[in-house]
């Protein structure tokens, strides 16, 4: 455990608080002293009489901080406090046995930081963001077009019917069926199996709706009821968490959830979205892409 003792000219103050706070360095005591060096004070003239004013007006800090972060502050401080000029001030170093914090009697650099964010978990926050952002933009997988040999051609109705499915959200394969429910091997419409992109389009808009809800909407949310030094953490927090949701929903989420192998809960045929394509998934949907439709979960 460090503290620094600084003492600076006043209209540096707004600009060090920055710096310190680009640093990491957020909680510090500020007071208002005088001091006499080398700049040897100004005279002035009140009312005809000149005085001369020996104690100028300075600014103390004095930070509590851990032996790592040191360094970055003590730089910080004289970059940005430094003006090549007399009176600039000076920075003192001690050692400190002990600092408590009183209202959760945290000892040591937990008094200090609390909720430190290191420069590692800023730079795992910033991975996770990206590889969210990646796993919800990624292009789908196609699979292969069965060959079409020997097919039976659907007729002018049933292709009307496919069309007609679309506008009523409804299952296009339905003008296909004999008296049985049963489809004639090989026989399909254009509309069978294809996405509509009415359908796709609106629920892409609702994944980005739910995702700038989730992301920026809930962090900043969640930040907004704590104290501003704990905002950065706390957002941090909410992108850890999204992604962790994410990865688990990926690995096997949406399979346990969306199967309809299960009474209660699905299986895990669709771990790692394993055949989940653009075609539509009739258990839930005939018109929104299966991929699409887990993007959105």
């Amino acid at each position: 455990m460090k503290k620094i003792e600084a003492i600076i000219k006043p209209f540096k103050l707004e600009e060090v608080k920055d710096a310190l706070g680009e640093v990491g360095i957020e909680g510090m005591t500020v007071s208002e002293v005088k001091g006499f060096g080398r700049q040897k004070g100004h005279t002035e003239i009140y009312r005809g009489s000149e005085y001369t004013v020996d104690f100028l007006p300075k600014i103390k800090l004095e930070i509590v901080l851990s032996d790592g972060q040191l360094d970055s502050a003590v730089a910080a401080i004289v970059k940005v406090a430094k003006t090549g000029k007399n009176g600039d001030g000076k920075v003192s170093v001690s050692e400190l046995e002990e600092s408590i914090r009183i209202r959760s009697d945290q000892k040591c650099e937990q008094a200090v930081n609390p909720y430190p964010l290191t420069a590692p978990m800023k730079k795992s926050a910033l991975v996770l963001f990206w590889f969210v952002m990646l796993a919800l933009i990624a292009p789908p997988a196609f699979g292969a077009d069965a060959a079409a040999t020997n097919t039976p051609t659907p007729t002018l109705e049933q292709r009307v019917a496919g069309l007609e499915a679309y506008l009523g959200n409804t299952d296009p394969s339905a003008p296909l069926k004999d008296k049985d429910g049963k489809i004639p091997t090989g026989l399909t419409t254009p509309s069978v199996g294809v996405p509509g992109p009415g359908a796709n389009a609106w629920q892409m808009t609702s994944a980005a709706l739910v995702l700038f809800m989730t992301l920026p909407g809930l962090a900043l949310f969640y930040g907004g009821l704590v104290r501003r030094k704990n905002v950065l953490s706390v957002m941090a927090q909410c992108f850890f968490i999204t992604g962790m949701v994410t990865i688990l929903w990926y690995i096997c989420g949406y399979s346990l959830v969306f199967h309809s192998g299960g009474t209660f809960l699905g299986n895990l045929d669709l771990a790692f979205l394993k055949g989940v394509d653009s075609t539509p998934n009739g258990d839930y949907s005939y018109w929104v892409s299966q991929n699409v439709f887990s993007m959105y979960q």
